[in-house]
């Protein structure tokens, strides 16, 4: 009955009716082949009871003495259930080892990842003088691939060849394909897949796979077409690599057109082909396009959510990032630890405390801090994005592992909250416990030296980045100008910009800004020549510390031809940058353009209003500054205290009592004159001139 049910494919119900057999009966009843099927269904339903029990069984009736075979079966069935020690128990208990119980270890080891010990075995095996078949090179290769053993790779790569294998053994080819390609030696992958007499889709996405790992996007392009153009059609596992080479390369037609093909094969079903189009498009940063690769997918599962939800974190959306979050939590899909992670990143983003402390007491239930320091460090980026940087601190204190990943995360949050003393503190602590620096430690330290104006901490830093070698990194080249330029020390920061290999926009601009701080507008000019002059695009910062200098300088016709070069480029005409420009034109005096750039304003705004106010309050036009008073208020646009200061100013000018009052009204309201000295002042002023 027993074999009955397992041949006609009801393995349940086997292992039932054998669970139901009253021990003493085995001794009569079953056979050494029925003893290894049943191993072989425990194996495959994953039954460890009744595997335990049959191990019982075989062993009182004697079978384990006499019977190899069924030694053979019950270590893989150990090994298949990730018990490798019962394995390892049955296996030395064998009264003899043959190839089959020598690979049937080695592969159990592999499986779950114990690589070392297959490699160990495999060494055994040789020493017993137990010739390895096809099977035992096959995993053996597996093994050096998984952990890189290019030199014992090519050791057995010999040994196959000393024996004759490659010319008759398609898997043997397969194989050393996909050792050479984890390995990182795709020219050896490519060239062994060459030899290959009959290449199925089985080799073809082998060698696909070694290339999409070793991040050679295009050539596994190439080989997903070839393997089309030969008629060979590919499975949902070649269709997984050919999506993440799509993602990872950023080739979005192609990655559309894949999509296509795996919808008309039908493929859409299985959750690791579905779970990687919402990768792909994710990488592509369409992330409509994922949420819709995403809501059709029937089965989601953790990685589904999890890879949603990093890409919203990715892309700074936050508010979608915690709505995925907490859909995901009410679909009662248990987060994981990246899941978790990007929960708190996404908490930062948008500063949602309460829902972040929510998650830290979750990690703190599972105990994770203590587990993986990637959770601490994330828990201590929330705290910092958050603002709270007492508890970040605290937290961070409490680590069982610092690293320097940890130490990064609570210096950028000091210097981000402007608190360049503590970042500054914690850039020494780390130094002392022996935390190696990397370029982002040097990038905020840096950073905090030009907050607080402390040149001499600044030049032990570059000593440090000298030495380190860190200073051919753009961004700690950068961060090291602008220090200097914070600091005044113009000689310093010039040498060292000139000393980059590579000078981009942003390094440019630092010294730009610096030079504006300190009013150095021709040097800033002379910046902005040098710059286009070396093929440098100038951006949004670059434009505006320009027009700041020629208007500081009064050079007009300058000023004109670098605003014609923003409103040729459509990127940089936004309104943000029409009121930077409206503010710089109208604190210059020139009231004039500052209007027109005003007009084009879809949205004029208080700070673009009051540059107009004030800019008429300067040139003694107190009528044309009230009228703009008026019309901002017309819009429903709230003053604020500067534009009360420029409004009684201009009622000064013109003696509008009227209007002054009116304004002095709504100071009073709005408790302005205790909360501002200057509007105190400037009432007073009105009062007398009034």
């Amino acid at each position: 009955m027993i074999m009955d049910c397992i041949k006609a494919g009801f393995l349940d119900k086997a292992l039932g009716l054998y669970r139901f057999m009253p021990s003493n009966d085995c001794f009569t009843h079953l056979n050494g082949h029925t003893f290894v099927c049943l191993m072989q269904v425990c194996a495959k339903a994953g039954d460890v009871r009744s595997g335990f029990r049959l191990h019982f069984d075989a062993a009182r009736t004697g079978f384990l003495e006499g019977d190899l075979y069924i030694g053979n079966n019950l270590v893989d069935m150990y090994s298949k259930h990730g018990l490798l020690m019962n394995a390892q128990q049955v296996f030395l208990k064998l009264p003899l080892r043959d190839v089959v119980s020598w690979t049937t270890m080695i592969s159990g080891y592999v499986e779950h990842g114990h690589i070392d010990k297959a490699l160990s075995c495999f060494k055994y095996m040789e020493f017993e003088g137990v010739s390895p078949n096809v099977a035992t090179f096959v995993c053996i290769l597996k093994a050096c691939g998984v952990i890189r053993a290019i030199e014992k790779g090519h050791e057995i790569h010999a040994y196959i060849q000393r024996k004759g294998l490659l010319e008759s053994e398609c898997f043997m080819n397969s194989a050393l394909v996909d050792m050479y390609g984890k390995c990182g030696l795709v020219t050896e992958a490519q060239i062994m897949f060459d030899k290959l007499q009959n290449r199925d889709v089985v080799s073809w996405t082998t060698l696909i796979i070694g290339y999409v790992e070793q991040g050679y996007g295009e050539e596994a392009i190439e080989c997903f077409e070839r393997m089309q153009l030969e008629g060979v059609c590919p499975n949902y596992v070649t269709f997984i690599a050919i999506l993440k080479a799509c993602g990872s390369m950023g080739v979005i037609d192609k990655g559309i057109e894949i999509h296509t093909e795996i919808e008309r094969k039908g493929l859409l079903h299985i959750l690791p082909v579905a779970n990687m189009l919402v990768d792909m498009y994710v990488k592509f940063g369409l992330l409509g396009k994922a949420r819709e690769a995403f809501e059709t997918i029937l089965n989601r599962d953790v990685v589904s959510w999890t890879t949603l939800l990093a890409g919203y974190c990715e892309y700074g959306h936050g508010k979608e990032a915690l709505e995925c979050f907490g859909q995901m939590q009410f679909e009662g899909i248990l987060p994981n630890t990246t899941t978790l992670v990007c929960g708190l990143n996404a908490c930062g983003i948008v500063g949602a405390l309460e829902r972040g402390q929510e998650i830290h007491l979750e990690i703190e239930r599972q105990g994770l801090v203590k587990e993986d320091p990637v959770v601490g460090n994330a828990l201590i980026d929330m705290y910092a994005k958050c603002g709270t940087l007492a508890k970040a601190h605290k937290l961070f204190q409490t680590l069982p592992l610092r690293n320097t990943v940890s130490w990064n995360t609570l210096i950028t949050g000091y210097v981000e909250h402007g608190r360049s003393s503590e970042a500054l503190k914690c850039f020494n602590e780390m130094k002392e416990e022996g935390s190696c620096p990397d370029h982002i430690t040097f990038l905020y330290g840096l950073k905090a030296c030009g907050g607080t104006r402390f040149l001499g901490k600044g030049r032990q830093t570059h000593a440090d980045v000298e030495r380190l070698g860190f200073h051919k990194d753009l961004s700690v080249g950068s961060a090291l100008v602008e220090m200097y330029a914070k600091n005044g020390a113009f000689v310093d920061a010039r040498k060292v910009l000139d000393m980059l290999v590579v000078r981009n926009t942003a390094s440019w601009n630092v010294l730009m800004e610096g030079y504006n701080d300190y009013g150095r507008n021709e040097e800033v000019l002379m910046c902005f020549e040098e710059m286009q002059h070396e093929g440098v695009s100038p951006n949004v910062v670059t434009f505006l510390c320009t027009l700041k200098s020629c208007g500081c300088l009064g050079q007009t016709n300058k000023a004109r031809e670098i605003y014609a070069q923003i409103e040729s480029n459509a990127i940089l005409d936004t309104d943000n940058v029409r009121n930077s420009v409206a503010n710089i034109y109208a604190k210059c005096g020139w009231l004039e353009r500052a209007e027109k750039v005003f007009d084009k304003l879809s949205v004029p705004n208080v700070v673009s209003w009051n540059a107009l106010i004030s800019g008429y309050s300067k040139m003694q036009n107190g009528k044309e500054a009230l009228k703009c008073f008026s019309q901002m208020k017309l819009e429903g646009l709230f003053p604020n205290s500067f534009t009360y200061v420029c409004g009684m100013r201009a009622c000064s000018m013109i003696q509008d009592a009227v209007e002054g009052q009116e304004i002095h009204a709504k100071i009073k309201r709005f408790v302005y004159i205790e909360n501002e000295s200057v509007v105190s002042n400037n009432l007073m002023c009105m009062k007398n001139v009034v």
